[in-house]
């Protein structure tokens, strides 16, 4: 949008156009925090019901399966609401099961 100006513009026109790309630029970074909050909620919300589900579970693997599944959730909700340290982690944990380097 802003570059060199053109003769036809005023500078108002080109003002205007600078704060709006610096409005965009704030607005994107506040709307990245927003969701990175969502996760964290969501993420404490899901540590805190296993604090009262799992201590009335009798067998281990309930408890197993139902971590593998909140680690899949975990993965997805982190991945659409822009968490990308989610998806690094977990593809270097992927790649270490796997026996591969870890980068």
């Amino acid at each position: 949008m802003s570059g060199t100006p053109k003769p036809e513009q005023s500078s108002a026109a080109i003002a205007g156009e600078e704060e709006l790309d610096r409005l965009q630029r704030e607005f994107d970074a506040i709307r990245k925090e927003r969701l990175q909050e969502r996760f964290l909620w969501l993420f404490a919300v899901i540590i805190i019901i296993d604090f009262y589900v799992f201590p009335q579970l009798t067998s281990w693997s309930a408890p197993l399966a139902i971590g593998l599944l909140e680690f899949v959730f975990i993965t997805v909700c982190g991945t659409a609401l822009g968490v990308d340290h989610i998806y690094t982690i977990v593809m270097r944990l992927i790649d270490k099961w796997k026996g591969g380097s870890v980068k």
